[in-house]
């Protein structure tokens, strides 16, 4: 491959002119200010012209770095105006747009050509716009339009200009303050109630699906992976033989092993999970392999929150518990009871009552329908999902029933005695 020419000031314009990123006025405009300001020439240092289109609001530092890498096409989609990359996802990438006509900054989720040639992705994503388009409410990222360019299928969203949960706990000293954590996950039970409401069930409720803008207000997206109630007619996933889907340190048991029929107790198992590493720093299962850690949701019980921060008041830290309990009908029956719930909490802590919950504890028995190989050294991409064989009643110790066997066939032989005696 050749090396990539030098920019130069001549080329910079030339490539800025053909990207059609600034309106011919405005770049006739910007380039007459340059030779102003240096009698009648342009500059020689192609950084001061970008520098100078940018000032002006004509060009981001993204535009800049393409156009100087000698990129001059591929910023405009449609209506949309690329600004900068902002994220990537399972099935494309995402970035900052702005609409040409109306002004307004929107996010747009971009599906790569190569994937578009995979029936499954294309599929799943044109769902993912519809599912997106039949929700509307503040806690969830809104759908604006789908359409494609060529082989370019995209869709457009509302931009929510904040960090995700992720981020957010990153950025903080081992997990969030108490009441900031649990404001985050009341909002989120609203977007996910909306949601249950209208038989969607979302599948990848996690910390970097929690978007947080700067009023504080949290949106929930991605629905790349949602599954609408309508039966297996309704299922791409199902169609194309999917069997697990989700995150692994946020992925219900019962989600492990069959995705398909999941309910929205599966989205709140999910949610506590989040809830936890909103407090603790860290998912609820931290070690191991993927495999490993799958299993772990499978049978084990995760450290306690208050082992690890002790200012975790009990009654949220009960709440967080249920919220993950291995069966689905020992968790709160719906992500509205979860909200009421974390609000209780707060409430009855703010009156000073740090007494525990009046409700039934938290049973921790392991969900019984999974085993995973951990032994292969592939595990990390090949998880091997299997039945578990139903256990019968408990036997006793292999001693016992040679002895029953013994006395069976010596009642035997009597009977037999016994029987000749009387006949003869």
């Amino acid at each position: 491959m050749r090396p990539m020419p030098e920019p130069s000031s001549d080329r910079l314009l030339a490539a800025i002119e053909q990207s059609e990123l600034v309106d011919p006025d405005a770049y006739q405009s910007a380039v007459a200010d340059l030779r102003e300001r240096h009698e009648g020439h342009l500059p020689h240092d192609p950084a001061e012209i970008a520098h100078h289109f940018q000032l002006r609001g004509l060009l981001t530092d993204w535009h800049i770095a393409k156009l100087l890498a000698g990129k001059s096409r591929g910023f405009l989609l449609g209506k949309y105006k690329l600004l900068r990359h902002i994220g990537r996802g399972g099935m494309g990438s995402v970035y900052l747009a702005e609409h040409m006509g109306m002004q307004r900054k929107v996010a747009i989720k971009i599906l790569p050509p190569a994937l578009v040639q995979n029936r499954s992705y294309l599929e799943r994503f044109q769902r993912e716009a519809r599912v997106a388009a039949a929700l509307d409410h503040l806690n969830i990222v809104r759908a604006f339009d789908f359409d494609h360019a060529g082989e370019l299928y995209y869709l457009v969203m509302e931009f929510v200009d904040g960090p995700d949960l992720a981020t957010l706990v990153q950025e903080s000293s081992g997990g969030l303050p108490v009441g900031q954590a649990v404001d985050i996950m009341v909002q989120a039970t609203r977007g996910l109630t909306h949601a249950h409401d209208r038989g969607i069930i979302h599948r990848d409720v996690k910390p970097s699906n929690l978007l947080i803008d700067s009023t504080g207000c949290v949106k929930l997206l991605d629905l790349g992976l949602a599954r609408h109630d309508q039966g297996e007619q309704g299922s791409v996933t199902m169609a194309h033989r999917e069997t697990i889907l989700g995150t692994a340190d946020y992925l219900a048991p019962e989600q492990a092993i069959n995705c398909h029929a999941v309910d929205c107790r599966a989205d709140i198992y999910s949610l506590g999970c989040t809830l936890y590493f909103a407090l603790a720093g860290h998912p609820p299962f931290p070690d191991g392999t993927l495999a490993q850690r799958i299993a772990q949701h499978q049978h084990a019980v995760p450290r306690p929150l208050s082992d690890i921060r002790p200012d975790i008041p009990e009654l949220v830290e009960w709440v967080c518990q249920r919220m993950m309990a291995k069966s689905p009908a020992d968790r709160y029956p719906s992500s509205d009871e979860v909200g009421h719930a974390l609000q209780t909490a707060m409430g009855r802590l703010s009156d000073g009552d740090h007494g525990p919950p009046q409700d039934a504890p938290v049973k921790h028995e392991p969900f019984p329908t999974m085993d995973v190989d951990s032994s292969n050294s592939r595990q990390d991409r090949v998880l091997r999902l299997q039945r578990m064989p139903v256990r019968s009643a408990r036997r006793g110790p292999p001693w016992i029933w040679l002895l029953l066997a013994i006395l069976c066939l010596v009642a035997g032989v009597l009977a037999v005695l016994v029987w000749r005696r009387s006949v003869g």
